[in-house]
Order: structure tokens, then sequence, then C-alpha cells
């Protein structure tokens, strides 16, 4: 047991502490008093993470809503007017992604939130075309002359493509495809390679296209939305394995056995999250969103 007391203790600090308390408790060799007694402080130990999530919480929203709580472009001066055309063209790029990513030469999916997927509504033409038509529709967006001066809206676009394309979402899909097929598993490295490209390499560039229009620099919006991408990614792999079939979609057409493998990699990479919902089984759960918060605000304020 820790000197420090818990008031006092980091997150880290305390996590580490609270998987030790449900480990000694799930082996169930300790007599009653003592249980009672880890139970207790293991509440206490979870009392004081939620309260440091609550911290990293507000720290992001500090950054990203206004005080009604709604997303702002304020933090660097730009206008709610200006703003949404690259936040549109964010929207119909991601778009585009799913219904390409749904098809049956790729994952297969039959729903996508709750409903059929373009391919199987309509028909696979049909879901190749509307998938081109958002893919330039987004690039349309983001030139539209209310997004900034012509040299702000080509530093966007360029962005845009990079983020997108062969270099960000479009290599993470390839390498994933690949991946479902390759004789041995990706190692850790690989993994978080694959995971930054996909739909994280676009949940960055969402971040740091409020810093392109008003030309600041990119680099803290960039380390905290890969945190925040690679959260996804993994929570995504989740959902593949053991994920509700009925709102996910996901048929189960694919090598079970090496989406485990990538699955138990990709959580190594956050392996305190995997503690932390560990112990939330045993204690109460701890909203998986808000530690999510922490670790990306955390690494957002280091960068």
């Amino acid at each position: 047991m820790s000197e420090t007391p818990v008031e006092e203790m980091t997150f880290e600090q305390a996590m580490s502490e609270l998987e030790r308390v449900v480990g000694q408790l799930e082996r169930g060799d300790v007599a009653l008093d003592q249980s009672i007694a880890l139970y207790e402080r293991g509440a206490l130990l979870k009392k004081r993470c939620e309260a440091k999530l609550k911290e990293a919480e507000e720290k992001v929203a500090a950054i990203t809503l206004d005080a009604t709580g709604t997303p702002t472009g304020t933090a660097f001066g730009i206008s709610m007017e200006q703003s949404i055309w690259p936040a549109a063209a964010i929207e119909a790029v991601h778009a585009y992604s799913l219904v390409h990513d749904d098809m049956p030469c790729m994952d297969d999916d039959d729903i996508r939130r709750g409903r059929p997927t373009v391919h199987n509504a309509w028909d696979e033409a049909t879901a190749v075309l509307a998938g081109d038509a958002l893919q330039t529709m987004g690039f349309e967006l983001v030139l539209n002359g209310q997004a900034g001066s012509p040299d702000v809206r080509a530093e966007l676009a360029k962005t845009l493509a990079k983020a997108s394309g062969a270099h960000g979402m479009v290599l993470g899909q390839a390498l994933d495809i690949a991946a479902e097929t390759a004789e041995t598993p990706l190692t850790l490295e690989q993994i978080e390679h694959l995971q930054n490209g996909k739909t994280g390499a676009l949940i960055e560039w969402s971040a740091i296209s409020g810093a392109i229009m008003a030309r600041a620099d990119i680099t803290p919006l960039s380390t905290y939305a890969k945190a925040v991408g690679l959260a996804f990614q993994i929570a995504d792999d989740i959902l593949d394995v053991e994920g509700d079939e009925a709102k996910t979609g996901n048929n189960g057409r694919g090598p079970l056995l090496i989406r485990r493998k990538r699955l138990f990699l990709a959580m190594e990479i956050r392996r305190k999250t995997c503690r932390m919902l560990r112990a939330s089984l045993f204690l109460g759960k701890i909203n998986p969103r808000r530690l999510l918060f922490y670790v990306t605000s955390t690494e957002y304020s280091t960068a």
C-alpha cells in the first residue's frame, strides 16, 4: 500500500494501486476483514481516479467548448462561419471512407449506424459513386472562399489530401487489409503505425485545421489528436471482436483469430486503459470516455 495519501496521488499512482487491490480481491485468498478493508481502499482509489479524469475532461473542454458546452473555434479566434467549411469537409471525407469501407471487397459490413450500408440499401456501383462524390465534395468545401485566404485554403486542401490519402487513411486501410491475411501477427510498432492512419489521420486533421486557419503552431494539437485517434482505433478493434452485430454490422466473416491477436496487441499500447476497465468491473464502472480525456489531455499538456 502506497505511503502517499490518496487525495495527493496522481492518476497513475491511484490506478496502479487500484489494480493491485483488484488483483488481491479477485484471487480470493485474503480474510474477510482484509477483503473489506481492501474494498474500502479500492473505493477511495476509484474516487481519486474519477477526480483526476474530471480534471482532464475540463482541460480538454476548455479548449474545445464555449460556456454553453457548444464546440467552438474561438481558441484561435476562428469564427463558426469560417470553421464550418473544414468541419463539413472532414465529415464528407469521413463519410466517403465509411461507404467504401463497408463494401464487400473491404470489410463487408451490412449495418452502419443502425441502418443498411449503402451497397445493401442500393448496390455496389451506387456505393462506389456515392463515396467518390463525397470525397470530392470534401475538397470543394475546404476550398470555399469563406474558409480563409488563398494560402490558408491551399494548406487545408494539401493537408487534407495527405491525411486522407496514401500517407494517411488510405495507407492505414491498406495495411489493415494486408494484416488480415498476414502469416504472422503485426508487432506493436506496426499496429501503432497502422492505427495512426485510418480514421486516426482524419481525427488529427480535424484537430489541426483550426491552427492552420489561424496560422498557429499545429504541434500541440497534433500530439493531442494522435492520442485520440489511437484510442479510437483501439475501441474500434474491440467492437470488431466483441460488439453487438445488430448495432455494429460486424458479420464476423474476417479471420477472428488474427483480429483477436491485433486487438490484444492494440490494447497493450494503452495498458493503463485496460487496467482501468478491469478495475472498474469490480468497483463500479468508470466511464471509458473520461479515461480517454485523461490520456489525451496528458499528452497534449506535454507537447
